[in-house]
């Protein structure tokens, strides 16, 4: 089941499932997103894959980035082109163009 928060938006992603989408977090064009919470202002986009997911507030997947078992706190980014597998990043972290496993990443 999904759920939808008033004022967030899930647009050309053909398949979700289990997420829950807070205000203002948005889900768009991505490849398959499941089993996601995305707090407030969070964002998956751009042909992501993501699966086991909580995105704290402003964080963000982007551009082809691959996600799986992950933990973004506020202000982190991963992505373009990223593979990220069973990791945490702190707080204004952000990774592009490489991968990150098993790893506490940022302040």
């Amino acid at each position: 089941m999904n759920m939808l928060c008033p004022h967030s938006s899930l647009l050309h992603t053909p398949q979700t499932h289990h997420i829950h989408l807070s205000p203002h977090a948005t889900i768009d064009s991505a490849t398959s997103v499941s089993s996601a919470l995305l707090l407030p202002h969070s964002t998956i986009k751009s042909g992501c894959t993501v699966s086991h997911a909580l995105l704290q507030w402003n964080a963000t997947l982007t551009s082809q980035s691959d996600a799986h078992h992950v933990l973004l706190m506020e202000q982190s980014e991963v992505g373009p082109h990223s593979f990220t597998a069973n990791a945490i990043y702190g707080p204004d972290s952000h990774v592009s163009g490489g991968e990150v496993h098993c790893t506490i990443f940022g302040p």
